[in-house]
């Protein structure tokens, strides 16, 4: 979090201040407090999503080391990487928060990166893992954004 949630932001907000481009253009009332809702929410989701990940995939929430279970509870059952989602809404939120239109350019392109470099491995894997019942889930439950009735494996 402290890399990609604060580093790379105040680096790119200093960037803008440097090119002279104006911190204030979008100060509004409702900033701060957006920009904290959607934070808290952001973390929230990741969260939660982490937690059922450790104990119902018997696993870590690290993209990096799978599940020996396939995880459809929780936030699984409304979408596919609610951690991923969870992390760019926090990217959008400190964005915001810092009044920086490249910061949350620099977010959004998250879900490019994921989208790109990280969605098919993880996916793969799945398949490979887990077989039909996660071909299943992949045809069922969106990606990026939410199902509003919950998955049930049948």
């Amino acid at each position: 979090w402290g890399t990609f949630l604060l580093l790379i932001p105040l680096a790119i907000a200093s960037a803008e201040v440097w090119l002279g481009w104006s911190a204030n253009w979008w100060r509004t009332v409702w900033q701060l407090p957006l920009a904290i809702g959607l934070f808290v929410f952001g973390g929230s989701v990741g969260l939660i999503s982490g937690w059922v990940m450790t104990h119902q995939g018997e696993g870590t929430p690290l993209p990096s080391v799978g599940t020996r279970k396939l995880v459809v509870a929780g936030p699984y059952r409304h979408i596919r990487n609610p951690m991923a989602l969870g992390g760019i809404l926090q990217g959008i939120a400190v964005g915001i928060g810092l009044g920086s239109p490249l910061v949350v350019v620099y977010a959004v392109l998250g879900v490019i990166w994921w989208e790109v470099l990280v969605r098919g491995l993880e996916e793969g894997y799945l398949a490979k893992q887990f077989g039909e019942p996660f071909e299943r889930f992949r045809a069922q439950v969106p990606c990026w954004r939410f199902r509003l009735k919950a998955y049930r494996d049948s």
